[in-house]
Formats: C-alpha cells, structure tokens, sequence
C-alpha cells in the first residue's frame, strides 16, 4: 500500500521540514531514525503534542544499552494522556461479551468509575510505585484500575482468570501487591467457571495483599477485607481523577514472560517509553487517526491489553471483546465489528485459517466498509492467511503483520503505508528500531536468517526485571550473546526491499485460543507426578479448529502410558495452570530428544509435526540421544497415516 495522505507520510514531511533534510523514501527515513536516535525520538514529543510538567534535561544518557535513561529530568503521566481525551457525552469505548450485546461507554463513566476507584485506592493509603494487581478477563473495569493506578504513580500487574492458581500466585506473589482486583467468575465458550475460592487462597498465600475488590454484579458473602466495586463506585460517585507527575523512567506495569525457559521473567515497564512507543506504533505504522474504533483479541494476561489500552492517548475508541473469538460461531466478532462501525481489526494468523477453513467471508456477509486495516501477531502469517483476506473482503484492505514481544511491549518490525505489501514478509522494520539479523559472531547478514538484535536502544526496553539483584538476569538474558546489543530470541531474514521474514523464536511458547504459557509450566505441573520422568510438548497451529497441544512424556520404573495415567496428567495441567492448555494428544517416550548442550529440541520437534520436511528438522550428529528423534519421528509418521486414513 502506498499512500501519501497516510500518518506516516505526515510524520514523514513534519521531520523533513525540522531537519532540512529529504528522505527519498521509508528506508531512508528509517535509517536516520536509527542513527540519529536522540533528534528522533525527542521529535515524537512535539509531533504528538506530549504533555509533560517539567522539561527534559537531556535525551539519553549511560553508556552501555541496559544502563540507557530516558529524558532524564521530564516529569509526565500516562494516565493524564487517556483522559486529555475527554468529551462528555461522547463515546469512550465499546465493549461486548459472550453474553452481552455491543454496549458504548461514554467518557462521563468511565472518568467517574477510574476517579472512584483512584480516590479509593488513595484514602487505603496507595501511593507511587505501590503494586495493584489484576485477576480478571478482558472488561472495562480493568482499564479502570489501570488508570486509576497510573494517575498515582502505582504499579498495574494482571493476569488472566484463565490461569491456574499455581500460574497466578507465581507471577503476582514476587510482586507484593496490595489490592487485588477480581472477579467471582467468568464465561469462556458459554461456560461458567467459578473462582471465589481460588482467588481467596491466593490472597492467603500473598501476605502483601491487603484486600480483594470484587467486581460483580451478583452478591454473594464477603469475607474479611474484601468489598464489592460497586460499593466503592456508589462511595465516591463525586470523586474528581488527579495525575501526579512522574519520571519518563517511572515504572507503569509489570508484564509477564511466557515462561518458557523457567519461571515467568517479571519485566518492568516505564511509563514515558511505553507512551510514546505507543503512540508511534499506533498512529505511524498502524495508521490509527483519532476517533478511530481499534479491536484487538486479547486478554489480560498478554501485552496486547496493555498496546490496546494505548489507543486511548491517541483518542481513538477501543472496541473490547470478552469470551471465546468463535462462540457460538465464527460470526461473532464480525457481527460486533458491523454494529461498531470497525476501523482496525487485530487478530492472529490462527483465527484467519479457521475462517478460511469454514470458508466464512466476513466481508461479503456483513457491511465492513469502514475496516481499514488488519493487523496479525502471534506467529508468522502464512501465504494462506494473505489469500484468504484477499478473497474475504470485496474491497482491498491491507493485511499487517507485526513482531515484538512482552519484552518491549510493543512491534519491532510491523507495517508501513508508504512501502507495498509483500506477501510472506512483514512490511518494515519500525522507525526508531534499529533491528539487524547477525550471525554467531556479531556479523550482519543481508537476506540470510540470523538471530535478531537491536544496535540501539529504545525508550520501551524495560527498566528490568523484579527482584533481579544488580540486573544479573536481565543483561543475561538479552546483553550476554552480543556485546552491547539487544538479542531477542527471534531467526530473520532482512530482505533486499527491507522487509522482515521471522522463521521462528529460539525459545518456545503455547498460544492456545490466545492465552499464553511457557512450556517450562507444563512441564513443572508435570513435576508433580512422581512417576512421570521427563516430558516435552509442542503446540501445533494449523488452524483454530484443530490447533492442537501434543504432549509427550517418559515415564518412570516401566510405567504403560494408559487413560488412567492421561486422565491425571491432564488434571493436573488444569488445575495447575490453565484449562486451555489441556493436551490433546499425549504420547509415551522411552527418552526425551535433547541437544549436546542438554536442550530440550522444541523447536524442531514441532516443526515436524506442523508438516516440514522431515530432513530438515535437525542434525542427528547435534543430539545426546539420536534414537529419541527417530521414536518421535516414528510417532509422528504414524499419527500422519492414522489422519490419512480418516
């Protein structure tokens, strides 16, 4: 797509007339964007019209890249660039729910419910940098507590109710939280589950929590500090919203890794970078405009809430979904999308290959005619995913695929309206993200795969991790491999037109029904069967409908694999951790394959079973235990001729 009325090609013309320079075209400006980071980004606070109490003294500032700081000096509030926004009367968002109709929120309640839920939280004593926490499914009241947390300088941390106690008091406990906001239940694919008493236990095993908000419409007994958020709403139904300056650097929220390689890393975010990274992701590389209505499937426990909630500061509408994307049929969203009147739809490559799978063409059965983009993350768009929203659409409208992670909280490489789509590449590394494909030494490599780094920093690369003495985890995990270089774990290939081609992630991460969990969980919930000796699993992402988690497992002293031992594994996985990560498939193994190094092969393993060529997996020469590959490889081809059979 190539648009000289776009956002970007604004941007583009707004940099060109404050530096006297011309930029021939994106890559042009994407390479000055990088080599000249502190005109740059300190540009986006006057493009974007940041309100800030007290000025910067200097842009960056420490030599090496975890050391960075940030507009040292500038005082600001996220929170204040939510509500600047403000209209009476108008529209603030839209929300739906599995058993909800499409609802607008104006900006009157949902400036009223965050001032009451703030002016509660600071009669209890809450103050900057104090942890409020989430359990809670993707509703307004949990944007609410965010800002109502933020405009305080307090610290927002959540998960999804979806996650298993053991899941919940791992991630929140390190943290110390005070309050906890929850609810007494929620519905996913019309079924109610309950979580009073889970998350009454994990108050108990929290010391640091000092009460339990409940936010519900149902009444039910209240125990010892625990109150109903409409009670709070009723108390302070006059309650007037205050900001308090803060740092650029000041932590927002805590996010999350997936835990894939041990336990969840706790990543701290800072306010000021998330905001403006936000802001030029959304308006530059999205092409969001003010008023705009952006959708995103996601849910609380993943750093898509948190992007979305960003669409507010640049005064678009947020269109917020709770429930299952395909219940009771893939019509749902679609039906939501029409009665809001949808600009920017978000989404995964899974969901559009299950819409290409039912043959649904959303554009031909509903009145689309205001979508102007959508946006996919999660994985690698396939060459399928591109035609189907070529032919699901009467008009063309532009498939954007995006990569980043929690990490950084927002997109590395994404899209770019003045540079065409090139189907099976994501469009353009984003301005500002000076991202390079390297080799094991350090080396660049032109339309090679290599491990992905960033040469410079950038204002949303965390603050660090929670309880990390002397940031000893956090430069290991992205510093150690390259000197001074943020590696993050992804295989690219940068192309000769200066798009992207993501092979995959070094580590590995399960994604079922958008809720993510590390492998290293599942393989701790494992733990607790003595008699299960090792295991690994896979998620093989086909499409929505047979999306499939494979678990393969060894067993100890001769043990047989039989439904009594499955109906186990599979109760401890969900009452562990999540009930959607419940494997469908579970195999015995006499050995787990692991590398000479003593890495468990995930990565390979999975692409085998996602139907790659089989000689292209791995090395055997590069394995402690060549026979275990050919076990696996054996499993697969029978599982293979079962299918074909059917």
């Amino acid at each position: 797509m190539d648009n000289s009325f776009s956002n970007l090609a604004g941007f583009k013309h707004f940099i060109e007339n404050h530096t006297h320079l011309t930029f021939t075209d994106y890559e042009s400006l994407w390479n000055w964007s990088i080599q000249h980071p502190e005109p740059f980004w300190e540009s986006l606070l006057d493009y974007f019209n940041i309100t800030y109490h007290k000025k910067h003294e200097k842009v960056l500032s420490g030599d090496k890249m975890f050391e960075k700081k940030w507009f040292q000096g500038m005082t600001l509030n996220y929170a204040e660039h939510i509500f600047r926004h403000f209209q009476s009367g108008q529209t603030a968002l839209y929300y739906q729910s599995e058993n909800t109709s499409l609802k607008a929120i104006s900006w009157d309640e949902m400036y009223q419910e965050t001032a009451a839920i703030q002016t509660y939280l600071s009669f209890e004593g809450c103050k900057a940098e104090d942890v409020i926490s989430g359990v809670l499914p993707n509703i307004p009241e949990a944007s609410y507590a965010f800002f109502a947390a933020s405009g305080l300088g307090s610290i927002w941390s959540s998960c999804s109710p979806e996650f298993g106690q053991l899941a919940i008091e791992e991630r929140l406990g390190i943290l110390n939280p005070r309050f906890l906001f929850a609810v007494p239940s929620y519905q996913y694919g019309g079924k109610k589950f309950d979580k009073i008493q889970q998350i009454r236990e994990i108050k108990s095993n929290i010391p640091s929590l000092k009460k339990i908000v409940w936010i519900s419409e149902d009444v039910f007994p209240l125990e010892n500090n625990e109150l109903y958020l409409k009670d709070i709403l009723l108390c302070h139904s006059q309650a007037d919203l205050t900001f308090k300056p803060l740092p650029f650097d000041h932590p927002i929220y805590i996010l999350f890794s997936s835990g894939t390689t041990g336990k969840p890393k706790a990543i701290i975010h800072r306010q000021g970078g998330i905001l403006l990274e936000h802001l030029k992701y959304l308006s530059l590389h999205n092409e969001v405009n003010k008023g705009d209505k952006y959708f995103w499937y996601t849910s609380t426990g993943w750093m898509m809430w948190n992007f979305l909630q960003s669409t507010f500061a640049l005064g678009a509408i947020p269109v917020i979904y709770n429930g299952s994307p395909t219940y009771p049929d893939e019509r749902t969203l679609w039906e939501m999308a029409e009665k809001a009147g949808l600009n920017h739809f978000g989404t995964s490559p899974t969901y559009l290959s299950f819409l290409a799978q039912v043959n649904f063409k959303p554009g031909f059965s509903y009145n689309l005619s205001d979508l102007k983009t959508i946006s996919s993350t999660g994985s690698p768009l396939t060459l399928e995913n591109y035609h189907f929203v070529e032919n699901a659409f009467p008009n063309n409208i532009p498939l954007i695929s995006m990569s980043g992670g929690t990490d950084v909280c927002t997109a590395f490489v994404g899209g770019c309206s003045l540079k065409p789509i090139i189907k099976g590449q994501i469009q353009a590394r984003c301005l500002g993200a000076a991202i390079f494909s390297v080799d094991e030494n350090g080396k660049k490599r032109w339309e090679q795969e290599g491990e992905l780094v960033l040469t410079e920093a950038m204002p949303s690369m965390p603050l660090g991790f929670k309880n990390d003495l002397n940031n000893h985890q956090f430069i290991k995990c992205y510093f150690e491999k390259y000197e001074n270089c943020w590696c993050h774990g992804d295989w690219i290939t940068v192309t000769k037109e200066g798009g992207v081609i993501i092979s995959g992630r070094s580590d590995a991460t399960l994604n079922k029904s958008g809720i993510r969990i590390g492998t290293a969980e599942i393989y701790a919930a494992l733990g607790k069967i003595p008699e299960i000796s090792d295991g690994l699993i896979i998620h093989v992402t086909g499409n929505l409908q047979e999306s499939t988690l494979i678990l393969f497992v060894c067993m100890k002293t001769h043990q047989i694999l039989d439904e009594n031992w499955v109906t186990l594994i599979k109760q401890t996985i969900k009452s562990t951790y999540s009930p959607r990560h419940i494997p469908d498939e579970i195999y015995q193994l006499k050995e787990i394959p692991y590398t000479l190094s003593g890495k468990k092969v995930e990565l390979p393993v999975k692409r085998l079973f996602d139907g790659e060529k089989v000689n292209q997996m791995v090395s055997i020469e590069s394995l402690r235990n060549p026979a275990s590959w050919e076990e696996i490889t054996g499993i697969f081809l029978e599982r293979k001729n079962k299918k074909g059979n059917h």
